[in-house]
């Protein structure tokens, strides 16, 4: 096995199957249940930082989507590998919200990326075909109007109390993505985001109405 080499902030989540699981469900997940679901445990064998340098390439900072994410820069060729940092078309449509744990974090990735795009430079997601030129920015415009539009998505159904699974499924529904107990367990993760970023900013309220639920602020 190749060895492997991770940011910082990715390590734990990297070497312990339970805190992979952590991430996408909140606790122990069922088994079997997630969308991916690897039980096997790996070996870290370096930890880098963003920009530093790994066997030619240069570490760049496209965190969101996960705590670490990581692209990387081949300059003389005009490559940047992407990973997760942004997601094709089809796969958003698919799912109605791209993964994140951040969307704050991931909007400025994808504004860091529209900079190389504008510079010539290819994009290649792990989701979806490279992309250049105005096919790339218009990609990452959709990206970011998804996560604006799935913000203001929320604050409208938030007029009316409802706890996160409920929320999850209007959104789903309202995209016309395909619902299924692994979908919706995995898309509560980024809506878990979008709900702290929201109460953070003073926008929405947590409310004990028969369980935990949110709303609008109402003062």
């Amino acid at each position: 096995m190749p060895p492997l080499f991770t940011h910082r902030f990715e390590f734990s989540i990297a070497e312990s199957p339970l805190n992979r699981e952590m991430l996408t469900f909140g606790s122990k997940a069922p088994e079997g249940f997630l969308v991916f679901q690897f039980p096997e445990e790996v070996k870290v064998h370096a930890v880098f930082e963003w920009g530093d340098e790994l066997f030619g390439f240069k570490a760049v900072q496209l965190n969101g989507h996960s705590p670490g994410m990581t692209g990387f820069l081949d300059e003389d060729s005009a490559v940047i590998y992407a990973g997760d940092s942004f997601f094709g078309d089809k796969l958003i449509n698919a799912v109605g919200i791209p993964y994140l744990v951040d969307p704050e974090l991931f909007l400025q990735s994808v504004g860091r990326l529209s900079e190389f795009a504008e510079e010539g430079f290819l994009l290649i997601p792990s989701h979806g075909k490279a992309v250049k030129g105005e096919e790339a920015l218009a990609l990452l415009e959709f990206n970011a109007s998804r996560i604006e539009e799935v913000e203001r998505l929320i604050l409208s159904l938030l007029e009316k109390p409802l706890n996160m699974d409920e929320l999850t499924f209007k959104i789903m529904k309202h995209y016309n993505a395909k619902i299924t107990p692994q979908n919706l367990a995995l898309n509560v993760v980024p809506v878990r985001s979008f709900i702290a970023t929201l109460y953070n900013r003073g926008e929405i309220e947590a409310v004990v109405d028969n369980g935990l639920k949110w709303r609008v602020r109402k003062d």
